[in-house]
């Protein structure tokens, strides 16, 4: 793997360069591993003593701190994308000669690829009668895949077994009494509701500037460790980067909301005023 990455290539000037070409590719490799979401959160999440051990030990090298995000954008819009592809299409053709994939052929034939495109495709006309909507500021309507929908409903699925106490939705399923299709189909007007409010709040805080800074998170995750029996072993569990990101998530929601209050009540006080 290191030869691979090394073949690419830097355009950048050694003399200027903090990072080598394997950290920063790493780093984007992480960046999706642990589903980040956003560049900016490898600084936020990874940037401890254990994320840049473990940095420097995939990708054989010896930086002192995770790349700065717009060093990665950087190097990899200034670089080849179809190099980059490369190297992953030569990791799969090593997967497939060295038959590390054969247990997982799809009735012993085929080979099979997931692809996830849950909030990365969209369409600028209606892709069909299920499509999702979405208002942008120049006036353009952006319409979703109903693979939004369907993602919502499987949460919205298991959220309800767990509530119930089945550990798997098929138990669930099976005590219901109905099909998972005669579930699905009744979930799916509340699915499309909380992902269409979603959408909102999310248009909502871009144009508000919403955001929550890293002490505002850190700040909340000692606030519930404080809470708890056992506050060293709770603030280390909250220190995780997936549930410090849930929380970020949670407090964004929350702060967007609360704007959304604000300015609903600003517009009633305003037509009390009027009349």
């Amino acid at each position: 793997m290191r030869r691979r990455l090394d073949g690419l290539g830097d355009f950048r000037d050694p003399r200027f360069t903090v990072y080598p070409a394997r950290s920063l590719l790493w780093s984007g490799v992480l960046l999706f591993l642990f589903r980040l979401g956003a560049r900016r959160r490898l600084r936020f999440d990874l940037n401890s003593t254990a994320g840049v051990e473990n940095l420097n030990r995939i990708a054989e090298t010896n930086v002192g701190q995770i790349p700065h995000p717009d060093t990665l954008a950087y190097y990899l819009t200034g670089g080849c994308p179809e190099a980059v592809s490369g190297v992953r299409t030569e990791r799969v053709r090593d997967l497939v000669r060295s038959r590390a994939l054969e247990r997982d052929r799809l009735l012993g034939r085929n080979y099979t690829i997931a692809i996830d495109g849950t909030g990365h495709l969209s369409f600028d006309r209606r892709h069909c009668p299920h499509c999702l909507t979405q208002e942008q500021s120049n006036g353009k309507t952006r319409y979703y895949p109903p693979v939004l929908e369907d993602g919502e409903i499987a949460a919205l699925l298991r959220d309800e077994a767990q509530r119930l106490g089945f550990r798997e939705v098929e138990d669930y399923v099976k005590k219901s009494g109905r099909t998972e299709e005669e579930l699905t189909q009744a979930l799916r007007p509340v699915a499309k509701k909380r992902l269409t409010q979603g959408l909102v709040l999310g248009k909502l805080a871009e144009q508000e500037g919403i955001e929550i800074s890293s002490s505002e998170v850190d700040n909340k995750v000692s606030e519930i460790a404080d809470d708890a029996e056992d506050k060293e072993k709770a603030r280390q569990f909250f220190s995780l980067p997936q549930i410090k990101q849930s929380i970020e998530q949670s407090m964004h929601t929350q702060k967007t909301m609360d704007r959304l209050l604000e300015i609903t009540v600003g517009k009633a006080e305003n037509t009390t005023k009027e009349e």
